[in-house]
């Protein structure tokens, strides 16, 4: 627009120290102990060290038995701020949960789209809902690894970096963009794991370091 961010960025940076200084401890942790504060905190970067917020993270998840106590809003940043902690074991914990609430719930109920409701006994309710979906996002960018680069437009740089869960030995998909389809799948074999990446013609791949050429590119990682 032409126009300086100055005023903005000076504005953003108040707020975020008012943010601070209204919920966070002296020691560093969230002075409202749930996983929503804490998944917005650590999502927007709000905190000097991000270890006291980590380990009271945890904490909640652990006594949660490892499932989300959170609704939309912490949903949609709870994932996220789970892999800028490491902790992207958890975040696959809360995703494959037995039991309510969970997304495992549906799925054990024959769903293959998402349900308005946790408790689904109503049958009236909505079985293509998409409240709750950030969790596929989460998917995409971390199993699969697709990520938009962020100083690029509409996916025309994308980095590919996929996180290999113990638990997993093999995942495939897909993300369709205005510069074309990404795939991206990798299987776990005895000599490492086996990468293949779909490049489109009109966007910059990277793949630990290396810009990929368009077409198919398969990588073995040991």
């Amino acid at each position: 627009m032409g126009k300086s961010p100055d005023e903005y960025l000076e504005r953003a940076e108040t707020l975020k120290k008012r943010v601070m200084r209204t919920y966070l401890n002296g020691d560093g942790t969230c002075s409202v102990p749930q996983q929503t504060a804490l998944a917005l905190l650590i999502y927007y970067h709000m905190y000097e060290d991000l270890e006291p917020l980590k380990r009271q993270l945890m904490s909640l998840i652990e006594a949660a038995d490892f499932h989300h106590f959170c609704g939309m809003v912490g949903l949609r940043r709870l994932y996220e701020a789970l892999n800028q902690c490491g902790l992207q074991e958890y975040a696959y914990k809360i995703v494959t949960a037995e039991g309510y609430p969970g997304y495992r719930t549906w799925f054990d109920r024959g769903a293959t789209t998402l349900w308005e409701y946790w408790d689904y006994e109503d049958k009236n309710d909505s079985k293509n809902h998409q409240m709750y979906s950030d969790v596929l996002s989460w998917m995409v960018k971390t199993i699969l690894g697709i990520r938009q680069r962020a100083d690029s437009v509409g996916f025309s740089a994308v980095n590919v970096e996929p996180y290999f869960f113990e638990e997993l030995d093999y995942a495939k998909g897909s993300c369709d963009t205005c510069n074309g389809k990404i795939s991206v799948s990798w299987e776990r074999k005895e000599e490492g794991i086996y990468v293949v990446i779909e490049v489109p013609a009109h966007m910059t791949v990277t793949f630990r370091g290396e810009t990929l050429a368009a077409g198919t590119n398969c990588r073995l990682v040991k």
